[in-house]
């Protein structure tokens, strides 16, 4: 293989590597849950977030007590700007919006049947309360 050919060969390997990437999923989780120590609960929200270029999906745990069932999330991801929704019996439609920054999720959450919208500060963690 002559030289041009070998540099084509290599450059094109290495477009190949960079676009499969890019391409590839990326989970985080985020969560702002505490430990209430005088009544033993876990309190606050955890999302399980996995983007694919403008896609984003998540699974949102909200924590009043002990371990808290997911709520299936879905929705994009442009930039940082980051927009999930579900519906649920027990909500209604919900609405994630925020901001990912720097190992941190800022934004709010909206609750359709109970009108109320919280703000979120949501930091990156290692793994799942529960």
């Amino acid at each position: 293989m002559t030289g041009h050919k070998l540099a084509a060969v290599l450059i094109l390997v290495l477009l190949q590597n960079v676009v499969a990437s890019a391409q590839q999923p990326e989970t985080h989780i985020y969560s702002n849950v505490e430990y209430n120590k005088q009544g033993g609960d876990l309190v606050g929200f955890e999302l399980q977030l996995t983007t694919n270029g403008p896609k984003a999906k998540g699974s949102m745990k909200i924590y009043e007590g002990g371990c808290a069932t997911p709520i299936d999330l879905a929705g994009s991801l442009a930039g940082n700007n980051l927009e999930l929704t579900a519906v649920t019996e027990d909500y209604g439609k919900i609405e994630v919006k925020g901001t990912l920054r720097m190992g941190a999720l800022d934004g709010r959450v909206r609750f359709e049947k109970t009108a109320e919208s919280e703000t979120l500060h949501l930091k990156e963690i290692s793994k799942p309360h529960c």
